[in-house]
């Protein structure tokens, strides 16, 4: 793994780690309507089927990505979702290292491709992975049913790009 330069956000130096369960609490950042589904993703991990990877800053998760390391198993690849930076932390340089981090888990998983789905409404997050060499493959409309602070979950529908990017050396 090459060694990349540190990253200092308001003075303070970005760290990416793989979540805890000690994190939930720290996840939710005030919605805590979505508590099972944030759980969801930390018993996914416990399982092996996903890596759940927060930015820090002094150990304070800003943001997370999960890589599904079961979806495209058999094809050799990963999929990355659930990419999120806070907004007081964004363009900053933190999504890059991220994303730059996940390529490395799956390289050392024996992964030779990464795939990420973008919503079509956010063309920022496109420039950002086709800059970091993903390059568009398709589109596909994905749903997940989303809870609500009032206790209801209601489906939601994003039309997406699909971005692939070919894992050698990272």
């Amino acid at each position: 793994m090459r060694e990349e330069p540190l990253i200092f956000v308001d003075g303070k130096v970005l760290g990416i780690r793989q979540a805890r369960q000690t994190d939930l609490e720290r996840i939710l950042w005030g919605n805590e309507h979505q508590r099972a589904s944030r759980q969801a993703f930390l018993d996914r991990q416990a399982r092996g089927e996903i890596v759940m990877l927060l930015p820090t800053l002094d150990d304070e998760p800003i943001g997370h990505l999960a890589i599904d390391l079961v979806a495209l198993q058999d094809e050799g690849g990963v999929y990355l979702y659930w990419f999120h930076v806070l907004d007081p932390f964004a363009r900053r340089g933190i999504g890059t290292a991220v994303v730059r981090r996940a390529e490395e888990i799956a390289v050392q998983a024996g992964r030779t491709f990464s795939e990420i789905a973008v919503g079509k409404n956010n063309p920022d997050a496109r420039r950002l992975y086709e800059r970091l060499g993903y390059q568009l493959i398709g589109e596909r409309v994905d749903s997940w049913l989303s809870a609500q602070p009032d206790g209801s979950q209601v489906e939601v529908f994003d039309n997406n790009w699909v971005l692939r990017k070919s894992l050698g050396e990272v």
